[in-house]
């Protein structure tokens, strides 16, 4: 976006994620996007830090082409000329809804398991594994009265297939005398439901150590049990996205790192920036104490490597000299606390070539105490560094020329940028002709002599 915050360009990504196309969107304020269901304070914290030229990232609610609102995770960056005045902003969006969804799923079974934990059934049974007692709980999942339980043994309530594979477990367990630990196993409830209970018992001994039968616990695991297939199948989206994202991610372990930094605080080092300013070899020790875990198929592209193991195994050889900088900011960040660090760094990619990266570390939530996992998402910028490196000395060019030279969107027949002798020529400001098309400016024009004009010059 420009810097009255509207839009000059958007990919196609943006295009699928919020129902617009490109050219109904470019000109628009970003207001067009903003849900109501994000705080004024969340609003006004995002656009002081762009009015004071920071970078901003964090969770918003946006609001697609038909009006509804979703989660996004947006990261702003300030585009500044040589003058350090903000032209642009660049904002890169991921829609969340699928990992929201995820964590309410788990929040729903952490309230769940809460509640089975007060619901555990007690028993006994005697040494030849017949109910002898059971709570009320063991009433109310397999009978309606004491009598429909005790006379009756645990594999009378288990599915076919758990009583096979369940009896030959007791039966070692009972010819042991030995606890039983934690067995999982599947039973059937008078209503017909099947229950997942996890079994606990000690064994009952006489006074010459004669198994005379078992006391227990059975908890009602079921809610968990379906939970863990949901955080499975929640984990199997996560690496299915994972591995599909439109841009390189690839999965760190910074604990050694993390280790390193505390190393530091304990000898003494309370300004990090200085310290690694007047120790760059202390920047190149930390990144060789970054372990790469796992990398997705657009790293593969990115760095044309061949195989995972190829990018994990060459880690120390994409970090060149003018790396360092980008990774003493990175190594500046996290021990200052901070959970997610953005910037520019240069990488050598495995063909040799200096690629340039536009890189994010997130530091994973749940991992904040030991940086364990932490995910570093990063794009080539190289074309479009090199686009504005053109672009600059295209606008230098039009600056300087002594003929009026004008640019208009063919699309739009919009001025896109017109020098000062255009201005003059025309009699309008610079701000006035950036919001006009050539036909406020000449309304003799028509259309059709515009396209032939365009047609004329292709």
């Amino acid at each position: 976006v420009d810097k009255d915050f509207n839009f000059i360009f958007v990919n196609d990504s943006f295009q699928k994620v919020y129902g617009y196309k490109k050219e109904e969107v470019v000109g628009q304020p970003v207001a067009i996007l903003i849900s109501e269901n994000n705080s004024p304070e969340l609003d006004n914290d995002l656009f002081t830090a762009i009015a004071r030229k920071e970078t901003w990232s964090g969770e918003v609610f946006n609001k697609r082409r038909d009006g509804v609102d979703f989660p996004v995770h947006l990261s702003l960056a300030p585009l500044l000329n040589s003058k350090g005045e903000l032209i642009a902003t660049v904002g890169t969006l991921r829609d969340i809804t699928e990992r929201k969804r995820a964590e309410m799923e788990l929040r729903k079974s952490e309230e769940r398991l809460r509640e089975i934990s007060k619901t555990d059934f007690v028993w006994e049974v005697d040494e030849n594994g017949v109910y002898t007692y059971t709570s009320q709980t063991g009433i109310d999942f397999f009978g309606s009265s004491w009598d429909d339980i005790v006379g009756k043994t645990p594999f009378d309530f288990m599915t076919p297939d758990d009583r096979e594979r369940m009896v030959p477990i007791f039966s070692e367990i009972v010819a042991n005398k030995a606890p039983i630990k934690n067995l999982e196993n599947w039973n059937v409830k008078k209503d017909g439901e099947l229950s997942c209970l996890l079994t606990n018992g000690l064994p009952i001994l006489d006074k010459e150590g004669n198994l005379k039968g078992y006391r227990g616990v059975d908890r009602d695991i079921t809610e968990r049990k379906r939970a863990e297939a949901e955080i499975h199948k929640n984990e199997q989206r996560y690496r299915s996205l994972f591995e599909n994202a439109g841009i390189a991610i690839w999965e760190e372990d910074l604990s050694e790192v993390k280790a390193y930094i505390q190393e530091l605080r304990e000898r003494g080092v309370s300004d990090f920036r200085l310290y690694f300013d007047e120790h760059i070899d202390e920047v190149i020790k930390c990144t060789s104490l970054v372990k790469l875990l796992d990398v997705n198929k657009e790293v593969l592209n990115v760095v044309k490597a061949k195989s995972k193991e190829e990018v994990i195994n060459s880690l120390p050889n994409y970090f060149v000299e003018e790396s360092l900088s980008a990774a003493k900011e990175e190594l500046i960040g996290l021990s200052e606390g901070r959970l997610r660090i953005e910037g520019e760094i240069p990488l050598r990619i495995l063909t040799g070539e200096i690629r340039q990266i536009l890189f994010q570390l997130t530091i994973v939530s749940g991992y904040e105490d030991t940086w364990e996992k932490a995910l570093f998402s990063f794009v080539d910028i190289t074309e479009r560094k090199r686009i504005e490196e053109s672009l600059r000395f295209f606008r230098m060019m039009i600056d300087k020329s002594q003929d009026a030279i004008e640019v208009i969107d063919v699309e739009t027949a919009r001025f896109v940028a017109v020098n000062e002798k255009a201005c003059i020529d025309l009699g309008y400001s610079l701000d006035e002709l950036l919001i006009l098309t050539v036909f406020d400016v000449d309304p003799n024009r028509s259309v059709d002599d515009f396209q032939q004009m365009i047609q004329d010059v292709r």
